[in-house]
């Protein structure tokens, strides 16, 4: 989290106070998604899901928010309402690679 929240920190779009909600926000969505039981294939296709969370929670900080149970709440009901299915490895890496809904785009 701190490696893409720093890409827009950098710009001084985030203060100090705000970088260090968005990385609990990402923590505990992040343990959340852990404890559910919730699998996706492999390892190796955590890191994907691990930046849908980081982006979801950047682009709601963007927008204002600062409610780290927000925060959370909202990145896993985004990943949640995104249905990956049997194609989660495929389509989150999609989606991070191309993602209008987020305002990122490769």
């Amino acid at each position: 989290m701190q490696k893409l929240v720093g890409h827009f920190a950098g710009d001084g779009v985030f203060d100090p106070e705000t970088v260090r909600i968005m990385g609990g926000a990402f923590d505990d969505a992040w343990q959340s998604l852990q404890a559910s039981g919730a699998t996706f294939g492999r390892d190796r296709y955590d890191p994907p899901l691990q930046e849908l969370l980081a982006r979801r929670i950047i682009e709601m900080a963007r927008r204002g928010e600062r409610n780290p149970r927000q925060l959370r709440d909202g990145a896993l009901i985004y990943l949640a309402e995104l249905d990956l299915g049997k194609t989660a490895p495929r389509r989150a890496l999609a989606l991070v690679v191309d993602s209008p809904v987020l305002g990122w785009s490769a």
